[in-house]
Formats: structure tokens, sequence, C-alpha cells
């Protein structure tokens, strides 16, 4: 069962103190209430979780008030500026500790920082013009996602400043408006063990993480295209693209990526040092810059060395003495493989001798290399010139404005709303020659354009597929530098994809639901299992090349070559074109399904599908290919990873469910399915408590499966 909401922590692994440099006094490596509640798994996943006082401070010092000191506990000061905050916004009952700190606290936090900016720009009189129509559409492309008529005429008519606060209000998407992928609630795979399998069950396995990496890409895309706070997903893919990971140098660990994609939902809307901590304790990120194999006496610097220059400072703000003594402090900080790859600070790894760190000198570890860089002046003006590049321009700069924001932002102890309001209230963002002059990312093109149109159409379930084909691969970017976004979105190649991609969409049939039945863990669209047909359900997906695969579906008797039935011809839907978008990865292919209904009074014990019309193959590396899944009938399930393969292919070396060549595969074993009841496709208004104001697009319903 999946909740989206948060409780307190689960359970705290150890605590210490800090050096005197200010900030964070506890250092908590708890069960974070979020993921205990999101990966449901046998045993708990954990994260590094901010206490929930400490981002209370955060928040009350930027919305003007005095807490006391960021030092995450809970005393008079804090309760008492807390009390007065919310009763600027007629919320007259105060939590009285930290166990009252609910979700709609920091909700009403937030319109107190709002109403306490409003406020300070009534002495900006470019702040107090009227939101145009047009004015309205430039501030929502450039925060969310696209800008429909319904989106455009809310802001439309408000003071700049207003319209500020209220994209401003919809940055928190840790409640997000889908349910999760499936694989959140299945058990933690026993990644540690993976190379003691036989090659067969390392294929499967493989297998098993290429398609819960294609379930997370969809499921991202699904969100950005229903969400109600496109700001909060823009600001989330900001970060995907700050602090970089990917899947593919991950070892294939879709767990931890999905864990970092959580962190980013839950802080990266609240404080950049605080944000910077979290990450310093990231498995997704311990591993793919080595550090968890840093130790005392050997320390490893990539981890170092990305934190200042592409993480905090940029280049050129230190030199490699620093890099090497950060490595040093950094020492420790690894990943338990043995506990699904909870964070690890191994005391015995950890150097914990004097260290030189710019003029400061201490036994600093993480925490403290993390304070110390927030300290160099050099960190608010990087951060605040990469909100420039993404939300006012690519190449237009100002360096007095820019010091002005990055000021803002230092005073603020790196309050990440505060930054971004700057950015949306800084003159250069309403400038005429700053807009429709940044290149749209491919998330910006597909989705933006769909939800700017409101048509959804039907090969909406290939989108990660061609944001890839178009340069940006979720959850993979190209190196830890990430997307390197403006002129690299237009090659020529990208170039020719978007112009086909944009006909395709306008020309698309738009997507229709249907009910979904829940048969296990397995989603079948339009199924009455209490009819007195029988069908055989097939998941499948195809790459077409001059056409699209062709299939057949049979069934037996047991000790029968020929087939008690078959069904007609039938065309892979949904295929992607090879020869237009090259070949993508098998995690990305566009699963659909289909039924076909065989006579009741027929008893079949085993099927198989046959891949008719093998066509090979392009210029471009076209190829016309066909993928199983799994096949269900009766309340049976039958996975391909037990079925017999056979298809034309020399080699034999297949992938179980991926034919290459013409051929068939054989279902025999099969697993019971327990059957749920009918529950609806579309996600309405009502079933995910949608306010009034929330634009609903035609046809960008997300459906389950």
């Amino acid at each position: 069962m999946i909740i989206h909401m948060f409780s307190g922590r689960l359970g705290v692994l150890f605590a210490m103190n800090t050096q005197p440099l200010g900030g964070w006094m506890y250092r908590q490596i708890t069960v974070s209430a979020v993921f205990a509640l999101l990966f449901v798994f046998q045993t708990s996943l954990t994260m590094a979780e901010v206490p929930k006082t400490l981002l209370v401070q955060n928040a009350l010092r930027a919305a003007g008030y005095h807490p006391g000191p960021s030092d995450g506990l809970w005393g008079d000061r804090t309760a008492r500026a807390l009390s007065n905050a919310l009763g600027t916004v007629g919320i007259e009952q105060s939590p009285q500790s930290v166990e009252d700190l609910t979700a709609d606290i920091f909700d009403y936090l937030t319109d107190v920082f709002n109403l306490h900016h409003e406020t300070l720009d009534l002495q900006q009189a470019r702040l107090q013009e009227t939101v145009s129509p047009e004015d309205a559409r430039h501030l929502i492309s450039r925060v969310g996602l696209g800008a429909h008529p319904e989106e455009i005429q809310a802001l439309a008519g408000l003071t700049r400043s207003a319209a500020i606060s209220k994209v401003l209000t919809k940055l928190a998407v840790h409640n997000t408006q889908l349910p999760l992928p499936e694989f959140f609630s299945n058990t933690y795979p026993t990644y540690w063990a993976r190379n003691d399998l036989e090659e067969g069950e390392q294929q499967n396995f493989r297998m098993e993480r290429d398609k819960e990496m294609a379930n997370l890409r969809l499921w991202w895309v699904r969100e950005m295209l229903a969400t109600e706070r496109p700001a909060g997903e823009r600001l989330v893919l900001f970060w995907h693209n700050h602090f970089v990971t990917g899947y593919s140098s991950l070892n294939e660990n879709v767990h931890v990526l999905a864990r970092q994609h959580w962190t980013f939902r839950e802080y990266g809307h609240t404080n950049f040092r605080v944000l910077t901590r979290a990450m310093i304790r990231d498995a997704a990120m311990l591993d793919y810059l080595d550090n968890d194999r840093s130790r005392k006496g050997n320390p490893n610097e990539n981890l170092a060395r990305e934190l200042m220059e592409l993480f905090v400072l940029g280049e050129g703000n230190y030199k490699e003495k620093t890099v090497k003594e950060v490595a040093r402090a950094l020492t420790g900080y690894g990943v338990n493989k043995l506990r699904n790859d909870e964070f690890r600070f191994n005391i015995w790894d950890h150097d914990t001798g004097t260290k030189t760190i710019f003029d400061k000198r201490g036994r600093f570890d993480g925490d403290d290399v993390v304070d110390i860089l927030m300290e160099h002046p050099a960190t608010a003006r990087f951060v605040a010139q990469k909100f420039w590049k993404n939300y006012i321009s690519d190449f237009n700069s100002d360096p007095q404005q820019l010091e002005m924001m990055a000021d803002v932002f230092r005073a603020s102890d790196y309050d990440i709303k505060t930054l971004l309001r700057e950015t949306l209230s800084a003159p250069q963002f309403w400038a005429s020659e700053n807009r429709a002059t940044l290149v749209k990312s491919p998330v910006d093109f597909l989705v933006g354009t769909i939800r700017s149109t409101g048509l959804l159409p039907d090969w909406w379930s290939s989108l990660p597929n061609r944001l890839e084909q178009l340069g940006q691969n979720l959850f993979d970017p190209p190196n830890v530098a990430g997307w390197p976004g403006g002129a690299d979105w237009l090659t020529p190649s990208r170039l020719l994809l978007r112009n086909q991609m944009m006909d395709e969409l306008l020309n698309a049939e738009p997507f229709v639901n249907e009910d979904t039945m829940v048969m296990g863990n397995l989603m079948i669209s339009g199924t009455d299992m209490q009819s007195s047909s029988k069908e055989i359900i097939v998941r499948y997906a195809a790459e077409d090349y001059q056409g699209a695969p062709e299939f057949q579906v049979r069934a037996y008797e047991n000790d029968s070559r020929k087939p008690l039935w078959t069904s007609k011809t039938s065309e892979a839907e949904g295929g992607i074109d090879t020869d237009l978008y090259g070949r993508p990865k098998f995690a990305d292919l566009n699963w659909r399904i289909q039924k076909f209904e065989i006579p009741s009074d027929l008893n079949p014990d085993y099927f198989s599908v046959a891949f008719l019309n093998d066509h090979c193959c392009g210029l471009s590396g076209g190829d016309r290919n066909f993928y199983v899944d799994w096949l269900a009938f009766t309340g049976r399930h039958y996975p391909v990873a037990k079925g017999k393969q056979a298809t034309q292919c020399r080699d034999g070396n297949e992938t179980p469910g991926s034919m290459y060549c013409a051929g068939k595969i054989d279902f025999t074993d099969f697993e019971d399915l327990v059957l749920s009841e009918k529950v609806p496709v579309l996600i309405s208004p009502k079933d995910v408590g949608i306010s009034a104001e929330r634009v609903i697009f035609q046809g960008i319903l997300a459906r389950l499966n």
C-alpha cells in the first residue's frame, strides 16, 4: 500500500556533534518517512532526513522572521516566530512541538513567505504592473511546462508580484499527482549478490531492472503531463541536471536513482545548503562518483572535485590542494550494499586528521565542507547564474543584476524560493529582448506542447523514447556535467526530428482511455473476466521498419503440435519507427496490450506467440523487431522469462522476449493471478483532490497501465 503523506522518523542510526561552523548541529542518517511509505520493501530504505525544525527555521527566516540559529532544535524562539508567522495568514493554532509540523504547516509558511515579499514589492513600481495575457504566458512557460489558455487566464490581470506568488505556491511536489510505479512496493533486489547469479539469471535480473527504469521514466513523464504543480516539476528537472547521476553508470541500480529523485522532490524547493548535504549522503551520487570506495590514506577525488566545480562553486574558484583536502573530509561516506544501499558513514574509513580548506583549518567532515563552501563568495553567484540561464536567458547577461540576486540568495542562507523569486522579479526576466529566446529542452518541447494544446496523442507512452532521440534521456544525462542545453538541442538531426515529431503531434489521434482491470500486478485495459468469452491477453512492444511487425497467437493442448486455435494475423500497434528515430533502448520500448477472444468451449494448456515478418535493415540502422513481455489467460500469468524462444537469428543469444528475427515463443509455465476489482483509469479532480483552479487538460488524464 502506498500512502502519499509523510510522518515522523522511523529510526536514527547515529548522531554526533559538529565542528563549530554553525548550521546543522545534529547529523542524522534515518529512514526517511517519505521513502518508508513510498518504497514499501520488506526491509527499509534510508536516506539523510532533514530535521523538520531546521526546515521550519529556514522557511521562517526567508519569510522575514527570526527563529534563532539554524540548529534544527525546537525552542522558544522558533515556536514564537512560527506562531507569529502563521498568525499573519489567519492560523491561530500554532504547532507546539516538532511532531505537529505537518505538510500543511509548510504550505502556510509558503503563503507567509509570499505575503512578506509582496509587501516588499510594493516599493517597486515595475512589480505592480498588471500582467497581460502575453506576460502570463511568458511567466508560466518559463517557470513550468507549457502554458495552457486556462493557466494564462488565471494569472492575467494580477500584478506581477501576485502572479509570481501564485506560481511559487506550487513548488512542493513530494505528494505526487499519480500513483507511483509498481516496483516501489516490491522487495528490494539483491544488487549485491547479482554477480553470484547464473548467466541466465543475471540476464533476467538486468531485464527486470531495465523494465523498472522504463516504468520510472514513463511515470515521471505522466506526472509532468498531469501535474497541477508544473513549476515544481521543472525545479526537480533542474536539480536532476545539476546534481547529476546516470542509470547507465550505476550498474543498472534504478532504486538509488528513484530515491535521489525523491530527494529532489522533498528538498529541491527548500534550501540549497540542505540539498547539498543530502547529496553528499546520496547513494546514487556516492556510487556514481566513486566515493563509496574512498578511504583514509587513499581518498577518491571525484566527488570532491565535482562538488566544487559543478555543484557549488564553479570552475576556477578552487585549487588542486583544496580538492585533495575536501576528498579527505569525504572519506568514509559510502553505501551499505547489504542493507538496501543505505548511506553509511564508516568512521574507520574516515580521515579524522586536520585539513585546511580555503582559510579554515580543522578536523572537517562532509557537513563541515558544505558549510565552508556556503561561506565562499562564489557559491551564491554560481547558483544564481544557473537559475538565470534556466529562467531568463542563455546568452543575455547582466553582471550587476546577477550580483544583486546572489547577495539576496546568500543573505537568505541559500533559500531556494528566495532565489527563484528574485530571478522572476528581475527586470531582465520581463524584458522583451529575453522573451522567446531560450531553446526549449526536449521535455519543454514535447511535454510543454502537449500541456499547452491539451491534446494527448495516442503514442504518448513512447514519449520517453522520443525525449531520448531528441537528446534528453531522463535519468541518464551524458556525463556528470549534465545536458549542455542551448545549441546542443538544435543539431541538424535533432532539428529534423523536432519538425517530424511536431507534425506527428499536430496530426495525432487523441488517446482514449478505457476502464482497467487489476489482475495481481497486471493492469489490463477493458477486460471483463466475468463474461462467457475467453481471452488471451498479450503484452508486447515493436520496432517498425518500412511497416509494422506482424504476429499471431496460437493455443495448444498438451502433447499436441497442432494448434487448437490460431488468431488472425495482427499488426503490432504503437511501434517505434526505427527508420526515423533509430533503435531505442529496451527499457524505452512502447509497450501495448492486445486481447484475443477464443471460443468458450476451448481449454488450451499452453500458447505461443509468433513473429512473422522480420525485415532488416536500413541505412539508419532501422530494423523490424518484436518483443513480448507476458501472456495471460483466465487467471494464469505466463512470464516470458519462463517461456521457450526459438527464432531464425544465427547467434541464438537473444534476450528472452526479444525477437530480432522471425520466430516464436512457447508459453507453458504460468503463475496464478489474483483478480481484484475494477478501477478507473482516468484520474479525476475528485480522485486526487484537485482545487477549483486546477487546469484540466482535455485528454491528459493519465491511465494506470
